[in-house]
């Protein structure tokens, strides 16, 4: 029993050393829209020296809104009316 466990063993063994992989990748319904991997993070290649790098159109915007309700909603909290 043990050696016909063995044997098996082995030869499902060989067969996925032959195998290229036992994964298929399915391709999903966006792969065409996205750029494919180039081994960067978030797919930006470095910035030569003195380069700078370039804001996307929602980046000043974002950065513009958290930063005042980061500074407003202290002062709010602080002058909140007491209802207790």
């Amino acid at each position: 029993m043990a050696a016909r466990l063995v044997r098996r063993f082995v030869c499902l063994s060989r067969q996925n050393a032959t195998k290229e992989s036992g994964f298929t990748r399915k391709m999903s319904i966006f792969t065409r829209y996205r750029e494919p991997p180039n081994g960067f993070l978030f797919n930006e290649k470095p910035l030569k020296p003195g380069e700078k790098r370039q804001w996307e159109e929602w980046e000043e915007p974002w950065y513009r809104w958290w930063s005042l309700i980061l500074v407003v909603m202290p002062v709010l909290f602080y002058y909140k009316p007491d209802t207790k």
